[in-house]
């Protein structure tokens, strides 16, 4: 990805996976956000759709964290309405 002196350049990018496959670690690794919280089996720590902003060469990038399919406690359609809205 080129550097840019432009501040309103953005990469969004929908992390998903199914449950206990590493989605907030990676976003903590990759972001350097070391507030992402971390399950530690394969239970569901994602509730809701959280973006999370941080710079790389010149860009704004929004790792955006989503519920997974298999949530522990939401259906599939519950899941889906979340990360649409």
């Amino acid at each position: 990805m080129p550097a840019t002196d432009d501040p309103e350049q953005e990469v969004i990018i929908a992390v998903m996976g199914v449950t206990g496959t590493g989605k907030n670690y990676f976003i903590r690794e990759v972001s350097g956000i070391s507030d992402v919280k971390v399950s530690d089996g394969l239970h569901s720590c994602t509730g809701e759709v959280q973006p999370y902003f941080f710079p790389y060469a010149g860009v704004k990038i929004t790792l955006v964290d989503a519920p997974s399919f298999n949530d522990t406690t939401k259906s599939y359609t519950q899941v889906l309405r979340d990360i649409c809205v």
